[in-house]
């Protein structure tokens, strides 16, 4: 498909479940894309709740206190 995005989309993601800006049908104006929510382990289950339909890409455990102002 020529109007194909090539690259896959990750967006990293943590603490935006009710309000992250996820659908991006509009922004992307239509054309197929893969965009890929890359989330904490212990957040799984309330992005999955929110967002049923989107792929995600699990971070193992050991990243769940990763972050800015975090030491792992």
């Amino acid at each position: 498909n020529p109007d194909a995005i090539k690259s896959p989309i990750f967006t990293p993601t943590t603490g935006r479940h009710e309000h992250g800006l996820f659908n991006l049908y509009h922004a992307m104006e239509g054309a197929t894309h893969l965009h890929i929510l890359v989330i904490k382990e212990y957040e799984m289950a309330v992005y999955k709740k929110y967002w049923p339909n989107h792929i995600m890409l699990v971070l193992p455990t050991i990243f769940n206190g990763a972050g800015i102002g975090n030491n792992l």
